[in-house]
């Protein structure tokens, strides 16, 4: 297995999501937290082409992606700054980088079909409703059946497909040589917390933390085949860290995304 470096990508924002799109390009959001200003940039993962940089809606700070359905974004506001909830649906279309719809009176809950479903917080309850997803137009009223959109939404999840993304995780593996391979990454090393790992094409991929100085650590990301216990990719994700950053990594198809810190990505091929 080689590893190619395809992508650098270094905004000096923080990353916050890494989406891609079902026409394989990258949508991520940034965010600078100083200055309380959020972008979205979204660029093709086989040829590198810009799509868009430095997006921004109306709303410069409390917004959000709820989804990405066949070309078109779905943004979200909050309904106060310090709340969790959603509210608004924004419809963004990629190619025509423009705002097909919006609905200030709904809530996102999920797409399918064509249809997103949406609802109103009414003061016992919610009414649902359907919605075409390229117009905005309503569909159906399904009044207050959450059990309906419950099961729909359950089949929504059944039918959206996963399989071309491999994510970590810190299970104790049932490959002997997987779990041998981290008992001696243990060994070896001061490593500090969980080691998230998974398997790809025999291959372990895992990153972890080791201990610099007392109040500092290293993020390091290694992939070993695990035939022979060779290693194949060594690299420095965060050089000095005191807390543990998760989620560093995760693979779609044959490419491993890396994220570096929180400001930096690469995406690397593998053949």
């Amino acid at each position: 297995m080689k590893f190619e470096k395809h992508i650098e990508y270094k905004p000096k924002k923080q990353i916050w999501r890494i989406l891609i799109t079902d026409e394989e390009s990258v949508v991520i959001e940034k965010r600078d937290t100083t200055d309380k200003q959020v972008y979205f940039d979204n660029f093709n993962l086989h040829t590198r082409e810009n799509i868009f940089i430095n997006l921004q809606p109306d709303e410069k700070f409390w917004i959000g992606i709820e989804k990405i359905y066949k070309g078109i974004i779905f943004f979200h506001k909050y309904f106060k700054p310090d709340m969790p909830e959603h509210k608004e649906i924004i419809a963004y279309d990629v190619k025509l980088k423009q705002v097909l719809w919006r609905n200030e009176e709904l809530s996102y809950l999920f797409v399918y079909d064509g249809k997103v479903y949406c609802f109103k917080q009414q003061f016992e309850g919610r009414n649902f409703y359907t919605l075409n997803y390229q117009s905005g137009e309503l569909i159906e009223d399904l009044g207050n059946n959450a059990e309906r959109v419950n099961s729909i939404y359950n089949q929504s999840r059944e039918e959206e497909g996963f399989d071309d993304y491999i994510f970590p995780g810190t299970f104790e593996s049932e490959n002997e040589k997987v779990s041998g391979i981290i008992k001696e990454l243990k060994s070896n090393l001061e490593i500090l917390g969980e080691v998230e790992y998974t398997v790809f094409r025999n291959v372990l991929f895992a990153s972890y933390h080791s201990k610099v100085f007392d109040n500092s650590m290293v993020n390091k990301f290694t992939a070993i085949d695990s035939d022979n216990g060779k290693e194949l990719l060594n690299l420095t994700l965060t050089p000095n860290t005191e807390s543990f950053m998760t989620d560093s990594f995760f693979v779609y198809k044959n490419f491993l995304f890396l994220l570096k810190g929180k400001e930096e990505l690469d995406i690397y091929i593998i053949n």
